[in-house]
């Protein structure tokens, strides 16, 4: 039981009457971060700041803070980009060197195999907040107040994964799919790309389960998608954007003649290949509810509720004790290590909170606080929520899965 400051029992008066705060109530608060600055003694300190620690991570980990929890790391757009940057520089020899213990490994590759998929599942998650976050607000404008430096980094975090080259994200993303008249309709690309992958109006959520299966096992899938990619990195882009990203894809290209051929295959191209693909449909398709009507939403309210917040939390357990409250926390652990995966794989950075992009204006934030948008999202609602946030949230991918579904299962033109 923890001790509730609130409530002062006969030590504490005496305490207090002699000028005395007592330790533990003085060094220890079982809390997240709230912004606030303290005077800690030099133990309290370590030990409140650790406890801050395992907010923070838990924080980012499930894209959804404690009520009033403020960040306590804070690098500013450029600063997490370069965070983010050298992940990458540091996490893609670490995979080439996993796989390189495949041959010699023997019985232990019934360990190693999963763990390289885990290395896998996060490198890609590295490549992917390039584009989804770094190059996203760097096309919005967001990332730097230097124009020439948004350039640099759109260049940068669209050449490295091979994605969609900054002119076309830019016309596509800030163009199109931020206008109402377009968002999640027809006209919108991303809604527009899920149709022509088949995810169509009017199929049954059954059908739309069977279909993302289908589509993350289709070759059709991971060759549209590929030549969508070489296509705006090679063909539409500028000569500059060419030039880099070809000499960047030699540059992968040679390392099949260094490393041995399943370290090629399990470093470079599932990574950048089928993978990337996987945790690009995951993103999207739950980004939004998708109408894929005709017009865009036809006022503010509708705008909202094509909006939603997704986190990598699952319920905790409740109503059991001894060793059912047990059983029932080693299975929450077991099914939590896929949700985790989402989050460092295709729900990266601040897509968890994606919907407060959006809605960014009726919470009346600052669209340049971006790098703190999950805080920034929850401090929204605790203070009022103007924007309706709170009313719209999914815990899970299945939860998220299930809500675009029923939209698609009932369009509403």
């Amino acid at each position: 039981m923890f001790h509730d400051p609130s409530v002062k029992n006969e030590t504490d008066k005496a305490a207090e009457d002699l000028g005395v705060v007592p330790c533990a109530k003085q060094m220890v608060k079982i809390e997240p971060y709230k912004g606030e600055k303290q005077n800690l003694g030099f133990g309290g300190s370590l030990v409140q700041i650790a406890i801050w620690f395992a907010f923070e991570i838990f924080a980012r980990l499930s894209g959804k803070p404690s009520p009033g929890q403020r960040p306590l790391l804070d690098f500013g757009g450029l600063g997490w980009w370069l965070v983010s940057t050298a992940s990458l520089v540091i996490w893609f020899p670490l995979l080439v060197l996993g796989a390189g213990l495949i041959e010699t490994a023997g019985i232990w590759n019934l360990i190693l195999l999963p763990v390289i998929f885990v290395m896998q599942v996060i490198f890609v998650g590295c490549l992917r907040v390039q584009q989804v976050t770094f190059a996203h607000y760097a096309v919005h404008g967001s990332l730097s107040k230097r124009p020439w430096l948004n350039k640099i980094v759109a260049q940068f975090a669209t050449i490295v994964p091979l994605a969609q080259n900054p002119a076309e994200y830019r016309a596509d993303h800030v163009q199109k799919h931020h206008r109402t008249r377009f968002f999640t309709s027809i006209h919108d690309p991303d809604a527009a790309f899920l149709l022509q992958l088949g995810f169509r109006p009017g199929m049954s959520r059954r059908q739309l389960y069977a279909h993302l299966w289908r589509t993350i096992f289709s070759p059709r899938f991971h060759g549209l998608f590929a030549i969508a990619r070489l296509r705006s990195t090679f063909v539409t882009s500028d000569t500059v954007h060419k030039m880099a990203a070809a000499l960047w894809l030699m540059a992968l290209l040679g390392l099949a003649f260094i490393v041995p051929w399943w370290v090629f295959l399990l470093a470079v191209i599932m990574p950048w290949g089928p993978l990337y693909h996987v945790s690009s449909l995951i993103q999207f398709l739950t980004e939004h509810r998708w109408a894929m009507t005709e017009r865009g939403p036809s006022n503010s309210s509708e705008y909202a509720d094509r909006c939603v917040g997704r986190f990598s939390l699952l319920p905790a357990p409740t109503g059991k004790t001894g060793i059912r409250l047990w059983l029932a926390w080693a299975r929450w652990g077991a099914l939590m290590i896929p949700e985790i995966l989402v989050r460092l794989g295709s729900w990266v950075g601040d897509l968890p909170a994606h919907d407060h992009h959006h809605l960014v204006g009726h919470a009346g934030h600052n669209p340049e606080d971006w790098p703190k948008a999950i805080f920034e999202r929850q401090r929204s609602i605790d203070e009022g929520d103007p924007a309706g946030l709170a009313n719209r949230e999914v815990y899970g991918l299945k939860a998220a899965l299930d809500w675009v579904f029923e939209g698609l299962s009932d369009p509403k033109d």
